[in-house]
């Protein structure tokens, strides 16, 4: 148990060091490379999802709704393929979405209008 202590203190020692020596710049390059981590594997993830999706409904629409289709690799890449331009249409539409919002929040700050309520 000493020795695990003794290595993580030894460790914390080098991380100070590190800090020392290169400043917050390191920390801040650390907290950047955490944040990209988590939205590659967050895309990483979601395209896992869209190839196993891709290659099970040939096999469930051949099941449930009886569609004559043979199914082949070259079917099953037809949807994988498919799958992913829906995915990125969708990031395409979302980024589009988010500058509307900018440019609509930037007209409204210039204009001096308040923000349009939903309709209920």
């Amino acid at each position: 148990m000493e020795i695990i202590i003794n290595e993580i203190i030894s460790q914390y020692g080098i991380i100070n060091e590190i800090i020392s020596q290169y400043g917050i710049f390191i920390l801040a390059l650390f907290a950047l490379f955490i944040l990209i981590l988590k939205i590659v594997t967050k895309i990483i993830l979601r395209a896992i999802l869209i190839i196993v999706a891709s290659v099970i409904f040939p096999f469930l629409s051949r099941t449930f709704f009886g569609v004559p289709k043979e199914i082949s690799i070259q079917t099953i890449f037809s949807f994988i393929i498919f799958g992913f331009i829906i995915l990125f249409f969708y990031y395409f539409l979302k980024i589009l979405w988010k500058i509307s919002e900018i440019i609509a929040g930037f007209i409204e700050k210039i204009s001096g209008k308040e923000k349009c309520s939903k309709k209920k």
